[in-house]
C-alpha cells in the first residue's frame, strides 16, 4: 500500500521588514507494498498453504493504499478505519455467504532507503470489515492484528479497510519510507 506524509520543520525567526524565506520542507513518504495470498482449507485438515490462483470466482484485491497525509515530528498521526479518504482498502469476493478467515502481516516500521525508521502502530480498532457493501453497513471492527473469520456478503464481497498510526520522533528525518503489509485469505467454504 502507499500513501503520502509530508514533515514541516518551522523556518528560522527573521529580522523585522525582512521577508521570510520559504520554510525548510522534509518530505516523507510512505509506501506500502501490498501482498494479497489467497489459500484453501481442505475437509478434515489444516489450512494449506496459499496459493497464487485462487480456485472459481474467489480472489481479493487491493482497492486503496493507506494513506497518512501531513505529519509533524513528534505528533502521532493516526488514521481511522472509517477514513474512506486515507484508510487502506481491500475487496475480497467469493460465493455469497461463504466463510473466509483473514490474516494480515502488520509492519512495525516503515523504513527508509537511508535506514532512519518511522514506527508504526496497530491498534484493537484498526480494522473493519464491511458485508454489505451498500447501505446501511453492515459491518464489524476488529483487531487487525489477529486473524479473523467471517461470512461475505450476500452479494459475495467483503470490504476491508485498514488504519492505523504513525509516531514520528521529533527528530525525524524526512524521505521515503516504505513497509509492506501482507494480507492472507483462505476460503473456508460455505
Amino acid at each position: 500500500m502507499a500513501g503520502a506524509i509530508d514533515l514541516r520543520r518551522a523556518g528560522a525567526p527573521r529580522a523585522r521588514g525582512v521577508p521570510a524565506p520559504p520554510a525548510p520542507t522534509l518530505s516523507m513518504h510512505a509506501a506500502f507494498a501490498l501482498a494479497v495470498m489467497i489459500g484453501a482449507a481442505l475437509p478434515g485438515s489444516a489450512l494449506t498453504q496459499a496459493r497464487e490462483i485462487p480456485p472459481g470466482p474467489f480472489m481479493a484485491i487491493a482497492r486503496r493504499d493507506l494513506r497518512f497525509g501531513d505529519v509533524l515530528p513528534g505528533i502521532p498521526e493516526t488514521v481511522r478505519p472509517g477514513d474512506l479518504q486515507s484508510a487502506g482498502q481491500f475487496e475480497i469476493h467469493g460465493v455469497p455467504e461463504g466463510m473466509v478467515r483473514i490474516e494480515f502481516l502488520l509492519p512495525d516500521a516503515l523504513v527508509s532507503a537511508y535506514g532512519a525508521v518511522l514506527p508504526l502502530e496497530f491498534g484493537p480498532s484498526d480494522g473493519y470489515a464491511d458485508f454489505s457493501r451498500g447501505r446501511p453497513p453492515r459491518g464489524l471492527i476488529f483487531d487487525p492484528r489477529t486473524p479473523l473469520v467471517a461470512i461475505l456478503g450476500p452479494n459475495g464481497r467483503l470490504t476491508v479497510r485498514l488504519g492505523g498510526t504513525v509516531l514520528p520522533a521529533r527528530d525525524q528525518a524526512g524521505g521515503k519510507y516504505v513497509a509492506t503489509i501482507a494480507l492472507t485469505v483462505f476460503d473456508l467454504g460455505s
